[in-house]
């Protein structure tokens, strides 16, 4: 699973090479990076727990201090383009499922034999 690499435990030495414990060093930035995207997105869309787990990750990737000079985290700007690609995946689920739908529509109607399939409820 790819967020492991991200499983940052408190206790832990910070990644970001400080020497210092993670709760102590770069720990805060990341909680307030997430919580603020929380906010935003919950606001707009129901975050599921893999939706929660991509926003952690995220929050971890904008929230070490790695000496680089950078401006502080908009996390206002990031959580529009997260809920962005996420109506654009679910249009293009969306889509996939008509499609499909479609298809098991034409089996039906042209093969006078497959009028006793069932589908399952989940489907439909």
């Amino acid at each position: 699973m790819p967020s492991e690499v991200f499983n940052v435990e408190r206790n832990d030495e910070c990644v970001c090479g400080s020497g210092k414990k993670y709760k102590k060093c770069c720990l805060p930035k990341v909680e307030k990076i997430q919580s603020s995207l929380m906010k935003a997105i919950e606001g707009e869309v129901g975050v599921t727990a893999e939706g929660r787990e991509f926003l952690r990750i995220i929050s971890i990737m904008y929230g070490i201090d790695l000496d680089i000079d950078e401006a502080e985290t908009d996390t206002e700007r990031l959580s529009r383009i997260i809920l962005q690609a996420w109506e654009e995946e679910e249009q293009v689920l969306t889509g996939s499922t008509e499609k499909f739908m479609e298809a098991v529509e034409k089996i039906l109607r042209d093969k006078p034999e497959m009028k006793s399939v069932r589908i399952p409820g989940f489907l439909l």
